[in-house]
């Protein structure tokens, strides 16, 4: 169903309704969301699936009155409990009351500077009929138990900074319910967790959309979460609803890990079983594994690497480890490219004039990590952690939230000074890292990209400063980088808004290699993408690898892609390696208990592994 003939329910009296909402740039262009239809009925859950950039935020965003900046509405109307949330007396009614909002990113929500039972008290006086008082203070309290989090006075004294990822993500999940809301839009709320907190967030999310006869608006990538907790879901393309139904009958989302590949059919139900389905270069074994979340810790517990990072126990001796603690992963041979994959060499787009050469192959590195402390704040979040990253291979690094990944991830681009210990080129005569040599692509391309800076700017900064080649033409050189990471030249004077996430994130690829790094350090840059942009993005990082003999370090959450596109894998837990060792044989037989638990609680999790 498209425009106008679209409807994803025939009801009445709807918490929230969308008649012909059309959006797009300030100034004329094409609409980023066109037509678009929908009603969200009391105590009705509505999935909304769609590749990235297919406008599944913009729909969110109007349900609270809010459009992205350079972005303007054009058409049709949005009401939310019979009131207009682009009206600003609308919206003052509306916000936090009933309707509330709960991201991929809850540093987006939370105040850096302000303790958590601050915020939460702030909230409960704005939106609800509580005083100044005892009130106030038990209603905080709620919220916190609500959501799975202590509630005494040293918790609500901790900063955002001071948590983990998993409890941050609750902490604004408490702040959207303080006013009670009868809507709640859930725009991909455990993207940036990991298997093991993804599974928790999503029960303790069932249990909150189960009381109380509360809607909401639901867009994921996992389509086992959307069958077994919606009423009916939407699809949309380029902008537009091109289908709904119930969960059973309605297009397959655009799953992470792979999925994608075959979403052209199947189809998303309450009790879907079984493995995702996930692809592979030819000669690649699949791995079904559990399709539940046995295993993993109840909502009600505290899961793994939720709480703040602590020592391994006396006398073990993780697997994968040496006898002095450092963690070997051994060289297999580099994967071939696929039959058919778009050689690096001779890019689609900014190609470089004949006799010109390509961006050079430097000199593959391997780094070494001995005895690495790094605190966070107080926190000691990296305990004599040693690892080897052997030369022109991809190593993921996986581990709980709080594990210690990010901060492993800084230390190697020379980005965060550690307490003791160090990172070493084995390369003689290249004594430390940082600068040009390594580089690091940050998870969040919006957040690295300057938003009032054009793609031509940001490109040229880095290729007139640490970049810059002698005798090159740097708007040339900015072309090549742009064709190198599958990008088109017509998209140099737009602005990081104007881009959707799969493009902002090439464009941060392309700005890190206009440094000419030999090592990349990738940190959950998938994580914000539906499963088929992710994908793109890995297997083009897969080509850049081969093409300019680059290192890859990727931290994930994404067990899956970790299996289809690195051969070593290094799993941490409280600041430590606690295994390592080939992809196939880590993830297809796990020997320690954080290994298997992060494994158990990947949603429906099936992964390639190589055959060994």
């Amino acid at each position: 169903m498209t425009g106008g003939a679209h409807e994803v329910l025939s009801v009445t009296d709807p918490v929230a309704e969308v008649a012909g909402l059309t959006l797009g740039p300030a100034g004329g262009g094409p609409p980023v969301l066109e037509d678009a239809r929908l009603r969200v009925r009391r105590g009705q859950v509505v999935g909304v699936v769609g590749r990235s950039g297919s406008g599944k935020s913009s729909l969110a965003y109007g349900l609270l009155g809010h459009v992205r900046p350079g972005l303007e509405a054009r058409a049709g109307t949005v009401r939310v409990a019979g009131l207009d949330p682009f009206d600003r007396a609308g919206a003052r009614r509306l916000r936090g009351r009933v309707v509330s909002y709960l991201g991929q990113d809850p540093a987006s929500s939370l105040n850096p500077a302000l303790r958590i039972g601050a915020q939460l008290a702030e909230a409960v006086r704005l939106r609800t009929s509580a005083g100044r008082g005892d009130d106030v203070r038990a209603r905080v309290g709620e919220l916190l138990l609500s959501v799975r989090l202590p509630a005494d006075r040293a918790f609500r004294r901790r900063l955002p900074g001071e948590l983990s990822g998993g409890q941050a993500q609750r902490v604004a999940l408490a702040l959207a319910l303080a006013g009670s809301p009868r809507l709640l839009v859930l725009d991909e709320p455990t993207s940036g967790l990991d298997t093991v907190l993804a599974a928790g967030m999503r029960t303790l999310l069932g249990e909150i959309l189960a009381v109380g006869n509360r809607s909401a608006l639901l867009i994921s990538h996992d389509p086992g979460w959307l069958g077994s907790v919606t009423d009916d879901v939407i699809r949309l393309e380029a902008g537009r609803i091109v289908g709904g139904g119930p969960p059973t009958a309605s297009p397959t989302a655009v799953p992470r890990g792979g999925g994608a590949r075959g979403a052209s059919g199947g189809a998303v139900g309450r009790s879907a079983a079984g493995g995702l389905p996930v692809g592979g270069p030819p000669g690649l074994g699949l791995l079904a594994g559990e399709s539940s979340a046995a295993g993993c810790a109840p909502a009600g517990e505290s899961p793994a690497g939720d709480a703040p990072t602590g020592g391994s126990p006396a006398g073990e001796s993780p697997a994968g480890r040496s006898a002095g603690g450092e963690a070997h992963a051994r060289e297999v041979p580099a994967r071939e490219p696929s039959a058919g994959s778009p050689s690096m060499g001779e890019p689609p787009t900014g190609k470089p004039p004949a006799g010109e050469p390509s961006i050079g192959k430097p000199p593959v590195a391997e780094l070494a990590v001995r005895g690495l402390d790094a605190r966070y704040g107080r926190e000691l979040v990296l305990r004599g952690l040693s690892l080897t990253v052997p030369a022109g291979r991809c190593t993921a690094v996986v581990g709980p939230s709080g594990s210690g990944k990010t901060t492993l991830a800084r230390c190697l681009a020379g980005l965060h000074r550690p307490v003791r210990g160090g990172v070493e080129w084995r390369e003689p005569g290249v004594p430390h890292v940082g600068g040009a040599p390594v580089q690091l692509v940050p998870q969040d391309a919006r957040g690295a990209l300057n938003p009032r800076e054009s793609v031509r700017t940001s490109l040229l900064r880095p290729l007139t400063g640490v970049g810059r080649r002698p005798g090159r033409d740097p708007a040339r050189e900015a072309v090549r980088l742009l064709g190198l990471v599958g990008l088109d030249p017509d998209v140099l004077p737009r602005r990081p808004g104007e881009l959707s996430g799969g493009q902002r994130q090439r464009v941060a690829l392309a700005r890190t290699l206009a440094a000419r790094p030999r090592v990349l350090v990738c940190d959950e840059i998938t994580s914000a993408l539906d499963g088929e942009t992710a994908d793109a993005v890995l297997a083009l990082l897969d080509s850049l690898r081969r093409e300019l003999g680059l290192t890859v370090v990727m931290v994930t959450h994404d067990l899956a892609a970790a299996a289809r596109h690195a051969e070593h894998v290094v799993v941490l837990d409280a600041g430590r390696v606690v295994e390592s060792g080939p992809a196939g044989r880590v993830l297809a037989a796990p020997e320690h208990p954080v290994t298997r638990e992060l494994l158990a609680c990947a949603h429906h999790f099936a992964v390639p592994m190589p055959e060994r």
